[in-house]
């Protein structure tokens, strides 16, 4: 005979299995407490985005469910799984109460204008994969408290205030596959802990104040595919093996640093990549023939690196280069080349739009084929567009490799708003014109003032320096719009 305590111990432990406790149904708490966390985190806001939380005024079992932003489970019907208010124009801080949504799976709020530090409570969040907070005014340190967060494979903070070290304990998050951390003012050294990241795919440490050598563990990360640390302090040697077990690796932003020594050869092996920039740092030596394994290579930019290039061999790397097919920018301007440029420039890839090798020490002639580009099809387009350039430099005072087109900005894109209301925030000041002369005369036609012959010149360089080879302006045409242009200047200087 089974005894009585037996007997309930059986039927307790059945009752376990076949009707879950409603602390499990509900995720260690309640429905109500996932309410209360929502209109805690409402109420710190100073503003709440106008409409984007109006809907959060309504009370009831499960009524949260149903507020803008918030998105509920499906096995957990009434616990919040996701919270998305991105661009909702919201200002206040985070409030700790988020850390009570303890089913919480995804986190955005970015591009909003919220302040004050990243909540340590958010770290108790054990089921979070996505933290998205880009785009606010958050400030303080990173809460090291974050690697406890195993879930997570989105950690993005870019633009925000964030200072203090990169925390180390990030290196805990094995599931990683985004870590963005660019444009705040982080300081000290890249963590080699980062180099645990075996998941990583996307490392972007760009426009902070890092500094030291990037840790070895980092060129051992196969999974990766992006990775900038543009504009930093970062500084020493790239190993020779640096690029030897990167086989995903696409893109490649490391311009602006304090980098010194050669570029690896090992660059052959990462074969995939598409965009390498490692200009404006002090790097010697000649750079690799190897780079013209990169097969996909789209883009190529070794501004005032301060690599060298005397003999003929030196240049073997321009005709490796030949195997790039897809090559279309190549910028090799300030840096220490001298010599002779060989003839396989002329046989560069056919997609190739944009070519500098300014302020070099080259001697002697050019190519004989390099005036009608590239590709060993005979065109002008690659003239018109080194004239509209040109046209473009000569007008704002600017060049395509200035300082101020480190963040991706391309000089087209300066120039643009130029054309709406805007021409003086892009014209180069250096011209010495008055404000007198920019006055417009409404009865000459087709240019009536300076402005207007300024703004024609620079819609001349913009449609010369079109993408597309095919999309800019015959030279012919050219010649007419100049004269034009001069002619109208004439009539306006006569008034």
């Amino acid at each position: 005979m089974i005894s009585l305590p037996l007997l309930l111990f059986v039927l307790f432990f059945s009752a376990l299995l076949l009707f879950p406790s409603s602390s499990d149904d509900d995720g260690g708490g309640d429905a109500a407490g996932d309410e209360l966390a929502l209109l805690s985190f409402k109420s710190s806001l100073l503003y709440q985005g106008g409409q984007s939380l109006a809907s959060w005024n309504t009370s009831g079992h499960g009524q949260h469910c149903t507020w803008v932003g918030v998105v509920c489970g499906r096995r957990h019907p009434h616990r919040v799984v996701k919270l998305r208010l991105r661009s909702s124009n919201l200002a206040g801080i985070i409030s700790p109460s988020l850390g009570n949504l303890s089913f919480l799976r995804t986190l955005q709020l970015s591009d909003n204008h919220l302040s004050g530090k990243i909540p340590q409570e958010l770290s108790r969040l054990s089921r979070l994969q996505q933290l998205v907070l880009n785009f606010n005014s958050l400030s303080g340190e990173i809460p090291a408290a974050l690697g406890n967060l195993t879930s997570l494979s989105v950690l993005e903070l870019t633009n925000n205030t964030l200072s203090g070290a990169i925390p180390s304990s990030l290196g805990k998050l094995t599931g990683l596959t985004d870590l963005a951390l660019a444009e705040n003012t982080l300081s000290g050294s890249i963590p080699s802990s980062f180099g645990q990241l075996r998941r990583l795919s996307f490392l972007s440490l760009a426009f902070n104040n890092l500094s030291g050598a990037i840790p070895d563990p980092i060129w051992n990360i196969s999974s990766l595919t992006i990775f900038e640390v543009i504009s930093n302090k970062l500084s020493g040697t790239l190993p020779t093996n640096a690029f030897s077990n990167l086989p995903s690796l696409q893109e490649v932003y490391m311009y602006y640093n304090q980098f010194h020594g050669r570029i690896p050869a090992s660059i052959g092996n990462a074969s995939n990549i598409s965009i390498f920039t490692i200009g404006l740092n002090s790097f010697s030596g000649v750079v690799p023939p190897e780079i013209g394994r990169m097969r996909n290579l789209q883009r190529l930019e070794l501004p005032e690196t301060l690599s060298e290039a005397e003999e003929t061999n030196d240049w073997k790397f321009m005709t490796a280069l030949t195997n790039c097919s897809n090559l279309q920018e190549v910028e090799l301007g300030g840096c220490k080349f001298g010599g002779v440029l060989p003839d396989s420039v002329s046989n560069l890839s056919s997609s190739l739009v944009s070519l500098s090798i300014r302020d070099n020490k080259i001697s002697g002639s050019l190519p004989r084929d390099i005036e009608y580009g590239v590709g060993n099809t005979a065109s002008t387009h690659g003239d018109i567009y080194s004239y509209g350039i040109l046209v473009l430099e000569t007008v704002t005072g600017m060049r395509p490799a200035d300082s101020t087109f480190r963040t991706g900005l391309s000089l087209r894109q300066y120039v643009e708003p130029g054309l709406h209301g805007r021409l003086m925030d892009v014209v180069d000041r250096k011209l010495g014109l008055d404000s007198e002369k920019w006055l417009q005369a409404r009865d000459v036609s087709p240019c009536s003032s300076i402005t207007e012959c300024l703004v024609s010149l620079l819609r001349l360089g913009l449609s010369c320096s079109q993408e597309l080879p095919s999309s800019r302006t015959q030279a012919g045409d050219v010649i007419n719009e100049l004269r034009a242009i001069k002619e109208s200047l004439s009539m306006s200087s006569d008034m």
